[in-house]
């Protein structure tokens, strides 16, 4: 069994982490003022293209939802490496 460095985020409660970073609390260390600016320009992208008449969605709710997997593909990438025992490092 590997564990992970902060075991109250993950061991044991993986799935109230998983519903609070889709709900946009910000457990996620990808959390910030730069998500925010990030989801406004997913957003207007969205918008300008017309993105949201694909399936009949807000662009705003599109635009969290890229967010969300971002935040979530992150912390994925973090477990990954601290399976491996290795610090992920973005370069």
């Amino acid at each position: 069994m590997v564990t992970l460095s902060n075991p109250t985020k993950y061991l044991g409660n993986e799935l109230e982490y998983l519903k609070r970073v889709l709900e946009g609390e910000s457990w996620s260390a990808t959390g910030g003022g730069w998500t925010n600016t990030l989801e406004k320009e997913f957003a207007k992208v969205i918008n300008r293209n017309s993105v949201e008449n694909w399936n009949n969605t807000p662009d705003f709710i599109l635009a969290k939802y890229l967010i969300d997997c971002l935040k979530v593909f992150s912390d994925i990438n973090r477990n990954r490496e601290q399976w491996y025992g290795k610090e992920l490092k973005i370069i």
